[in-house]
């Protein structure tokens, strides 16, 4: 995938045919997209309006960080709306789903791939988290990613890289103060599980009790650590294998490689096994993953 592509403009048009719903007239906004390898930069500005999205395809699993610049919205969930004056919120892709702004706003937005962030803070919780203000870094995230999304300029191949290394380390240091600490006396364990898994996952012999072994704590404990977070040893194991798994898939240079091969790499014991991982975590199968557009991860 090229590490800097086209920017793109977005109004309404091109809103509604990415899902965007108006609850009444126009959508009001406009947005500047640009793509810094598998992060999307947006800056987006609009007056009053109101709005329904759809969720992200669920396939692909990006978190959003988003900078409120200028203004103050409100969103709906459960029934009720909730109005925030916050600075910063940090939520699953295509949360929240309806929308609604009273005055003129400017917002920042960085979508990245979870993935990415694991190695900076293993717990992102999949419901929407808001900050009140933003620290000095965190303004200085928003101003770094406002200045690539308005500047034409395309990137040299060397500079596109270091662009793309800066993003990466601002976004997962953003993550990591805001998430880092977050669940107490088990995040550590939580870090070093994830860190085992990431590490030996493509071995078919890994089990969760040797993961426990590693980590240096029982099987239960762990286990018991993993399940505040709604997962478990084996299910972190398989997510891994899938991702790897997906990798190859979206690899040109490994066209060549059959699926029975693509899921011995992975550490799945059969292709079968495989499909129903890619079915469950990505809902697509190794042919529809091959086929992807380049942009879509």
């Amino acid at each position: 995938m090229p590490v800097d592509e086209v920017i793109q403009d977005f109004r309404h048009r091109r809103f509604m045919e990415e899902g965007v719903r108006t609850v009444g007239g126009d959508t009001g906004m406009h947005a500047r997209v640009r793509p810094i390898g598998t992060t999307l930069l947006i800056h987006a500005t609009g007056s009053r309006s109101e709005f329904t999205r759809k969720p992200l395809d669920p396939g692909i699993d990006q978190i959003d960080i988003t900078m409120v610049d200028r203004g103050e919205y409100s969103y709906l969930d459960d029934g009720r709306w909730h109005h925030v004056t916050s600075a910063l919120m940090i939520a699953p892709s295509g949360l929240p789903h309806r929308v609604q702004f009273d005055r003129e706003w400017e917002m920042t937005l960085l979508r990245v791939p979870r993935a990415m962030l694991l190695p900076y803070a293993p717990i992102i919780r999949d419901e929407i988290q808001l900050y009140p203000e933003l620290t000095l870094f965190e303004g200085s995230v928003g101003t770094f990613a406002r200045q690539l999304i308005v500047d034409d300029r395309a990137a040299s191949g060397s500079e596109a890289t270091a662009v793309e290394r800066v993003i990466r380390e601002m976004v997962g240091t953003l993550v990591q103060q805001r998430y880092g600490h977050d669940s107490g006396a088990g995040a550590t364990v939580w870090d070093r599980a994830l860190s085992a898994i990431r590490a030996r996952a493509t071995d078919p012999n890994l089990s969760p009790e040797q993961v426990a072994r590693d980590v240096g704590c029982s099987l239960r404990q762990l286990q018991s650590i993993l399940s505040r977070n709604d997962t478990s040893v084996a299910g972190e194991i398989r997510r891994e294998r899938t991702r790897y798994a997906r990798q190859l898939l979206r690899d040109s240079n490994a066209d060549n490689l059959g699926i029975d091969e693509i899921a011995r790499r992975s550490g799945f014991g059969s292709s079968s096994t495989l499909r129903r991982a890619l079915g469950t975590l990505y809902e697509r199968t190794p042919r529809e993953i091959r086929q992807q557009p380049a942009g879509a991860d």
